[in-house]
């Protein structure tokens, strides 16, 4: 498997980019498999507090650090953030990810969903000042939500993985090659089937994750009628010809 392979080979971090710390913005599965590979390659975790002095930190070492909404969005009054205050009001917030937190990481791994209700994770305009922060340690963007023109802006187009990167450059934007790109960008990774790069892991995971729920689906004699297991539910997407409630965003786009 390709954790043990992982785990079985220590990495190595120069002291000219060290410490490599890693930002997985997300709590959800997405987020959870970015901690999880994480800690097969053997990062420690810090918390957003770390981050105050990074020369504290070990410069031998990789470090992960997770985030979420809190840590990229600040209401204008300045009071403590409310996941259900933003959902309800998602105007009264602004983003500071791109000034608190992006330059100080070497490598942000974007997990998030987001429509168009919402803010932004990050702009154009926000990555450049990145870019021209003095600060900044920026290396990599992963983003694994893919989304094009989504809550990562400059993202036009998911890419595949015979030819995984794009760069962003602070004078010229994304661009297709290193040799396009000057000193002055980051590797920018928006690759749609990343899954498929790892069948025999992702097969097991699913096999395990569904087995369990086949004598439900081969015995149901109505689907549309029948009480679901909660994970079933959740993850039924159309019934009856319909999208069910929690797709209905989806609905302009199919």
């Amino acid at each position: 498997m390709i954790s043990e392979s992982l785990a079985a080979q220590p990495f190595r971090v120069f002291n000219n980019i060290g410490p490599i710390i890693i930002g997985i913005m997300g709590q959800g599965n997405v987020g959870k498999g970015c901690k999880d590979i994480c800690e097969v390659l053997g990062a420690t975790e810090i918390f957003t507090s770390d981050l105050n002095d990074i020369s504290l930190l070990d410069r031998s070492k990789i470090y992960y650090v997770v985030l979420s909404r809190k840590h990229f969005l600040q209401k204008d009054d300045k009071e403590e953030f409310s996941h259900q205050d933003f959902i309800e009001n998602p105007d009264d917030y602004k983003v500071v990810f791109h000034q608190k937190y992006l330059p100080k990481l070497s490598v942000f791994m974007n997990c998030i969903n987001w429509d168009k209700r919402y803010p932004r994770l990050l702009t154009a305009e926000q990555m450049n000042s990145v870019l021209e922060s003095p600060e900044n340690r920026l290396m990599v963007i992963g983003d694994n939500s893919c989304l094009p023109h989504g809550s990562i802006e400059f993202l036009h187009k998911a890419k595949y993985c015979d030819n995984p990167f794009y760069y962003y450059d602070l004078k010229d934007g994304m661009v297709e090659s290193h040799r396009d790109a000057s000193e002055n960008s980051v590797v920018y990774v928006a690759v749609e089937n990343a899954p498929a790069e790892l069948p025999k892991d992702a097969s097991q995971m699913f096999e395990d994750s569904l087995v369990k729920y086949l004598d439900w689906l081969a015995s149901a004699e109505d689907v549309a009628t029948t009480s679901m297991p909660d994970e079933l539910s959740r993850a039924n997407i159309i019934l009856k010809g319909e999208l069910t409630e929690q797709y209905h965003h989806l609905g302009d786009k199919v």
